[in-house]
């Protein structure tokens, strides 16, 4: 479900882009002009991604060496994948990593921990990694039959 774009797309705007944007302070016109030409980039590259996915899941959910494993797989890679999504609307209808609402409390912390930047990505390499879990068991069932 876009899980290579979103994953490399987020590796390299958070190890790429942010520090060089972070060291150029007096440049902002072109922070800004360099993070909407990222934006359309990967917006391009997860859409694609997305219908190709819902292709290919909707193919191999239709054959018959699909497994109940592989169902329960998908079902968990679908969730987490629309959770990254609404993580990335999140972050872009508000700035939930800004200094202002620092949380105190251990639920501030555990929330705020739980709707980073860093959640997306760790939720990306996870549907990436499922992706892959998926495509082995296809694989596996498809050399026992």
């Amino acid at each position: 479900m876009g899980a290579v774009a979103w994953v490399g797309g987020s590796m390299f705007y958070m190890f790429v882009i942010r520090p060089v944007s972070d060291r150029l302070n007096g440049f902002t016109e072109a922070n800004r002009s360099l993070t909407a030409e990222f934006q359309h980039v990967i917006k391009t590259a997860v859409t694609i991604l997305i219908i190709t996915g819902v292709i290919l899941a909707a193919s191999r959910l239709t054959s018959q060496s699909v497994s109940l494993m592989y169902v329960i797989i998908l079902a968990i890679k679908v969730s987490l994948a629309s959770y990254m999504f609404y993580l990335a609307w999140l972050a872009k209808s508000r700035n939930f990593n800004s200094e202002i609402d620092t949380p105190v409390t251990l639920l501030g912390k555990v929330r705020r921990s739980l709707t980073s930047t860093y959640a997306v990505l760790v939720l990306g390499v996870i549907v990436f990694g499922l992706s892959d879990l998926l495509t082995l068991l296809i694989e596996t069932n498809l050399e026992y039959k």
